[in-house]
């Protein structure tokens, strides 16, 4: 793994590159997640076919025809709120999937079953963080950080659904990553080769891994050893990197992450060169 040093030319190179990347990829990355969140209250209301002004964390968004979809982190207790815009300046949430419970205009009604479900009002609540979601064939794939059932810690899981606005549901009976005494937050699907990788962030150790994802029969399970990519090592990382993003560009692969504390004045975001996911 090589970091880029910081440095003018940094800031150009990552200039140009984000620009061709999000006329490529349509900026199919989440933004930031965070180890302490406040309650998801206070947020603009959500209403279908309204313009959204409001509070919407980390978003990754999805280009479908002339249609952008981004999604974000909980706001207003939805466990995968979406929006929707034609031209990436005004944002609409969507509606019901359900014309019978027009108040659910959740993209993912419920999250998974491993996860930890607790009933607000007339919605279900997972507390889901920074989803990542792709197109993949004639599905959507939806990576989400949710708490176990017991609460004691957050792990990923991945949701699918045959459109963009959902309704996204996850089969699986287990959470996807879910290594014994730490959390992990922050998942990227990266394909390659026709080959799906997982990232994602541990809680604990403060370090961005991979590892292979396959599906057998809707079922989404890791194959092949965990792969540590990044720790914390230059002095303006802080002890913490997170925020996992990979592309491809110019035949080599780059990670996109976060450094330091959000909470301060030293957060930004680094660059390193990979030779493999």
């Amino acid at each position: 793994m090589v970091r880029v040093k910081p440095g003018p030319r940094l800031g150009l190179f990552l200039l140009l590159l984000a620009t061709l990347l999000v006329a490529s990829l349509l900026g199919a990355f989440p933004a930031r997640a965070r180890v302490e969140r406040p309650a998801p209250v206070g947020s603009d209301a959500f209403k279908a076919s309204l313009p959204y002004s409001g509070d919407f964390p980390d978003p990754t968004v999805v280009r479908v025809g002339h249609n952008y979809y981004a999604y974000g982190t909980t706001i207003n207790y939805l466990n995968l709120p979406v929006l929707q815009s034609r031209d990436l300046l005004t944002w609409t949430a969507r509606a019901s999937n359900d014309p019978n419970r027009w108040w659910l205009n959740d993209a993912m009604p419920t999250t998974g079953s491993w996860s930890r479900i607790r009933e607000v009002g007339r919605r279900t609540f997972g507390s889901t963080w920074a989803p990542h979601v792709i197109r993949r064939g004639p599905y959507f794939l939806a990576a989400y950080s949710s708490p176990v059932a017991d609460g004691s810690r957050r792990c990923i899981g991945i949701a699918v659904a045959s459109s963009p606005v959902g309704p996204f549901a996850d089969p699986n009976p287990n959470p996807v990553v879910c290594p014994a005494g730490q959390g992990v937050i922050d998942p990227f699907i990266f394909v390659q080769k026709k080959r799906m990788y997982l990232l994602w962030k541990g809680d604990s150790n403060a370090v961005l891994a991979s590892a292979r994802l396959i599906n057998n029969a809707g079922i989404f399970s890791l194959t092949g050893p965990v792969k540590a990519l990044l720790a914390p090592k230059l002095a303006w990382e802080g002890t913490i990197v997170e925020n996992p993003a990979m592309v491809r560009y110019r035949r080599a692969l780059w990670l996109f992450y976060s450094g330091n504390d959000y909470g301060t004045a030293q957060y930004a975001t680094g660059l390193a060169k990979c030779k493999s996911p």
